[in-house]
């Protein structure tokens, strides 16, 4: 599903209903029976909701953070996200 929308992002902020959401890779269709595949599981073990509360700087669990910094995975706009709050935080 895409968002013609604008104003998408911050109505899922302040929805407060942090998730997943994941990139369509190639376009087609989706029915009852296909499958999604893992490709990779971190060893840093933080979930959404930790990242989420941390960005609105609800929980600032720098140890994890600094773990989840070194996840290849992250995207980069994520990543940036999380060193400018790291550095205020400091």
């Amino acid at each position: 599903m895409r968002f013609e929308d604008l104003t998408m992002i911050k109505k899922f902020w302040e929805a407060d209903k942090p998730g997943i959401y994941f990139r369509v890779l190639n376009k087609g269709k989706i029915k009852k029976g296909n499958t999604l595949e893992k490709i990779h599981e971190s060893d840093c073990k933080i979930s959404i909701a930790e990242i989420y509360r941390f960005l609105k700087k609800e929980n600032l669990d720098i140890v994890k953070l600094n773990k989840l910094l070194d996840f290849k995975y992250l995207p980069d706009s994520l990543r940036n996200d999380i060193k400018k709050c790291m550095r205020f935080q400091a």
